[in-house]
């Protein structure tokens, strides 16, 4: 597995492009900018077959329409974000639009479910808390995070769908997990889940007093 992290849009959100041995990709997240993809892509010599969507918010999602249309990828996201890339006033939090809308059409996963491209698998955990569908996915040592798990905190629960009281539950759902992960969260940097345990008290594992 190879993965290639790039920024995009104005959250500048990350996206991860992963490669398998047969030169297919997987994306995570295509934010904005599907040119740039289509490039990237390019350039490395990758076909692009899958896309998956931790959740359904704009900032990653912007570009699904057109990767679809360039490559006829298929898409996923967690059953109950179908709402929020069907419904403009739920894709885009801000209640304004930052480009044209058009209903995204994506397969339903549920929590369990697993996604396969050749020799890669990802397993769908449902991570309820920043939108009601949030998902992280699990491929080998690698944690696909969306917006659930950042390094040192966690995702904004203030949008339409979100519930701090689930997004604690689905962090503390993380954090009970077996072994170690490498975190590629939604933005900002990456981080791992055994120091995200010692260090984040949104997973549970400390208090906030233990830092005075």
């Amino acid at each position: 597995m190879e993965i290639l992290a790039t920024k995009l849009g104005m959250i500048q959100t990350n996206c991860y492009l992963v490669g398998t041995e047969q030169k297919n990709a997987v994306i995570i997240d295509p934010g904005d900018n599907a040119q740039k993809i289509l490039s990237l892509l390019e350039e490395k010599g990758w076909t692009l077959q899958k896309i998956l969507l931790t959740h359904g918010h704009f900032d990653h999602a912007m570009a699904v329409n057109d990767l679809v249309d360039a490559t006829g990828a298929q898409v996923y996201i967690h059953k109950e974000d179908q709402e929020l890339i069907t419904d403009p006033t739920k894709f885009y939090v801000f209640h304004q639009p930052f480009g044209e809308f058009r209903p995204i059409s994506a397969i339903s996963l549920e929590d369990g479910d697993d996604v396969t491209q050749d020799e890669l698998t990802f397993h769908c955990i449902h991570t309820p808390g920043h939108t009601k569908g949030s998902c992280v996915y699990l491929c080998g040592d690698t944690m696909f995070s969306g917006d659930t798990l950042f390094a040192g905190s966690c995702g904004r629960t203030d949008f339409y769908g979100g519930s701090h009281a689930r997004i604690v539950q689905s962090l503390h759902k993380l954090a009970d997990l077996e072994g170690n992960y490498r975190v590629l969260p939604g933005h900002e940097e990456e981080t791992t889940l055994d120091y995200e345990r010692k260090t984040n008290p949104y997973l549970g594992r400390i208090s906030y007093d233990d830092f005075f």
